[in-house]
């Protein structure tokens, strides 16, 4: 079951989508990325060494959905072309809180089954550090995921800040064994304009297991790795 959920987690920023703000117009809007990542690693596994990752979103008022593709750069039979398709509902509790409910199907290359995964999460806007908490739970991998996450911004200009991000969490299958993960990670963020923004970062991870890429021509993974990333997001 554990090399199932490997092999099967796919990867989104999506896996906790940003919760929109309900103090925002009832009024359409789109936002776009495109990412480069020397490894491809969500919730402590390695996919691919490499990846071209695009995006798109639209959003009204507290809904959302999106689409968002995952491309190794190199042929391997471990590595997946990977497509996300995501709808979700952020909204307010109070002024300093927010929940955040959806769905995602992941798909995946060369006949590989395909997953559903609904989600629930909470944003605390109450301190420096706006941790969050979500709850995963994929129907079809019969797996529960609890993480929990944070960070900060530190300004360097009028357009420049260095963001620190952490992550924790754990992955429980309904049968068979799990494991936790974690990660933090630092990037180098610019505004070019109002609609237009990039960043460069590179962060840490660690598992209780061997999930990292290490050799994959030789089958060997790590506990731990180091991977860098470069993208570009636009939004209207």
């Amino acid at each position: 079951m554990l090399k199932k959920l490997m092999i099967s987690a796919a990867a989104l920023c999506v896996a906790a989508p940003a919760v929109m703000s309900t103090a925002s117009a009832q009024e359409l809007g789109v936002s776009a990325s495109i990412d480069y990542v020397s490894q491809y690693v969500f919730r402590g596994v390695g996919l691919a060494e490499g990846a071209i990752q695009p995006g798109i979103e639209l959003s009204y008022g507290g809904l959302y959905g999106g689409v968002w593709y995952s491309a190794p750069v190199e042929d391997d039979f471990y590595y997946l072309e990977e497509t996300d398709y995501y709808i979700g509902y952020g909204f307010a509790l109070s002024e300093s809180i927010s929940a955040d409910v959806g769905v995602t199907s992941y798909t995946y290359s060369d006949g590989f089954d395909s997953t559903t995964e609904i989600y629930g999460g909470l944003s605390f806007d109450t301190v420096a550090f706006a941790p969050a908490v979500y709850a995963y739970y994929d129907f079809d991998l019969e797996a529960f995921t609890l993480e929990g996450s944070g960070g900060y911004s530190w300004p360097l200009g009028e357009a420049t800040s260095l963001d620190f991000g952490a992550a924790l969490g754990f992955v429980e299958p309904d049968e068979g064994d799990g494991y936790q993960y974690g990660s933090v990670g630092l990037a180098l963020s610019q505004a070019f304009s109002e609609s237009v923004s990039g960043y460069a970062g590179v962060n840490a991870g660690y598992s209780s297991e061997d999930t990292f890429i290490d050799d994959i021509e030789n089958g060997e993974f790590d506990s731990t790795g180091i991977w860098a990333g470069i993208g570009l997001s636009f939004s209207n």
